[in-house]
């Protein structure tokens, strides 16, 4: 009978220092994430539209040197006749990064629901410049 229970108390031993002995002792580091205003070198857009089409702004400009760097989002603030823009990437800090450029490359935003007249488009810069254009909307 003590021999019963000695076998129990090695199984249940046993079973608790592979429990210990699989649980994860070294932490992996996430990578750094940041986020950053791109510089736009320029924009696409037509001279004039019709209020029921939508606007389509295409952005050009290098986003980083290697792949670390990617387009992340368009932030936006619209009024009736106009937009304001940031342009907004993202650096993954990590090593496996390669040398190869990351462009906007026509990166698009689209507006909608245009009222006949100028619409005035602004694009903030990095350096607190604006880029500006403007598009007729008949």
């Amino acid at each position: 009978m003590l021999k019963k229970y000695a076998v129990i108390w090695l199984a249940i031993l046993s079973v608790f220092a592979l429990l210990v002995s699989c649980t994860k002792t070294t932490e992996v580091d996430e990578p750094a994430i940041s986020y950053f205003v791109v510089k736009v070198d320029s924009i696409s857009v037509p001279d004039t539209l019709s209020h029921s089409d939508t606007l389509r702004i295409k952005f050009y400009g290098t986003i980083g040197s290697n792949s670390n760097y990617s387009f992340d989002h368009v932030e936006a603030q619209k009024t009736p006749s106009s937009v304001d823009l940031k342009v907004w990437g993202k650096y993954v800090a990590n090593d496996g990064a390669y040398d190869v450029v990351s462009f906007l490359d026509g990166v698009e935003y689209k507006v909608s629901l245009l009222y006949p007249g100028q619409y005035d488009i602004s694009v903030h810069q990095p350096d607190s410049s604006v880029l500006k254009d403007s598009v007729v909307v008949e």
